[in-house]
């Protein structure tokens, strides 16, 4: 596996924060999306969190993973996008919607018209560098954060929201990592550090392997 390896001691003022009256993005604003699924609520994919843990090495984190017992209520299982419009699960990734000339005209005009419905098969990038995070709390409530994702200030605005918190408290450090092709684009593995390192008050760092890239 590829991973970061971070050498970097701590300061206490190492990171110089002012409080600022500053205006807030909206996306700061809106309701936390990133959370870790608690009891009776419903898990909808392999990628729903249930647990987070934290420990000095990774083969104590993986032992604990597997001591960890789940009871759930299992229900078939749907995969198409009808079924979960129909459930209205809220969790709308992206609207899209297009129109260019005259689409009636068009129609008209065609020699020949075809409709229907085709989905497209799941890929993943699989980009070489393999994503990781490292971040690092301060006593002022400010945290320092190495990340391999590709927007810098999304990933503060994402943090910023989903742990109420002003963007004037996070930094963000963009490492050098190569393309995601999109498989980064959303800050995941940031939220869910931050708010361990936060919630710990110590340095956190975490690492996929290629298997953990395909979950």
């Amino acid at each position: 596996d590829i991973e970061f390896d971070f050498e970097y001691t701590l300061q206490e003022d190492d990171i110089v924060v002012e409080e600022v009256d500053e205006i807030q993005p909206e996306k700061t604003k809106q309701k936390a999306i990133y959370s870790i699924l608690g009891e009776g609520e419903e898990i909808r994919s392999c990628g729903d969190v249930v647990a987070i843990i934290a420990a000095n090495q990774r083969s104590i984190a993986r032992k604990a993973a597997k001591a960890i017992s789940v009871e759930v209520s299992p229900s078939d299982p749907h995969f198409d996008i009808e079924f979960a419009e129909q459930r209205r699960w809220g969790k709308e990734v992206a609207f899209f919607q297009t129109k260019k000339g005259d689409v009636s005209k068009a129609f008209r005009e065609a020699e020949a018209l075809i409709s229907g419905t085709w989905y497209t098969p799941m890929t993943d990038a699989a980009f070489l560098e393999l994503p990781s995070v490292l971040v690092i709390p301060f006593s002022s409530g400010a945290l320092r954060i190495f990340s391999s994702g590709i927007d810098a200030m999304y990933i503060q605005e994402v943090i910023a929201r989903e742990m109420s918190l002003p963007l004037s408290k996070i930094e963000v450090i963009q490492l050098w990592g190569g393309v995601g092709f999109g498989a980064r684009s959303e800050p995941l593995l940031e939220v869910y550090t931050a708010k361990l390192a936060l919630s710990l008050k110590k340095p956190i760092k975490l690492s996929l392997s290629r298997k953990d890239t395909f979950r």
